[in-house]
């Protein structure tokens, strides 16, 4: 990791949609970081020395029996989030609370909108492109 640098976890349920993700974030300044499980995720995060933003697909945080993702969203509330989930293009974003939002998989403007900001680049995304859903 490089001194200072935000970095930007990503964790996927396919190596395909890790690739398209890297390639949509490659350029950016941020160390990308793909992780296969929460227990990863959690060391890497533990090594970082600035902010960390985490971009996962919905999948994982709905899978079946086990929690470990939304153990780890719920030990670790300050940390940013990006879901990946079929919300209409339409929105480009749509912000959940302070910490997350929900992106459409194929919004790769979107995707870079909510992490720049999550990493706190100092600009938020613009507000109409978003939209405040309730919980």
């Amino acid at each position: 990791m490089k001194n200072g640098t935000p970095v930007v976890l990503i964790a996927s349920v396919s190596p395909h949609e890790e690739r398209f993700l890297e390639v949509a974030l490659e350029n950016t300044g941020w160390d990308l970081l793909p992780v296969g499980d929460a227990e990863e995720a959690t060391r890497r995060l533990d090594g970082a020395e600035r902010g960390a933003v985490l971009v996962i697909d919905a999948g994982l945080l709905q899978m079946g029996p086990d929690p470990q993702w939304r153990v780890l969203l719920a030990l670790r509330p300050e940390l940013g989030t990006v879901v990946r989930c079929l919300i209409p293009q339409s929105r480009r974003l749509q912000r959940k609370n302070g910490t997350t939002f929900e992106v459409h998989p194929d919004d790769v403007e979107g995707l870079r909108d909510a992490v720049h900001f999550l990493a706190g680049s100092g600009f938020p995304p613009d507000p109409s492109t978003f939209t405040t859903s309730p919980g």
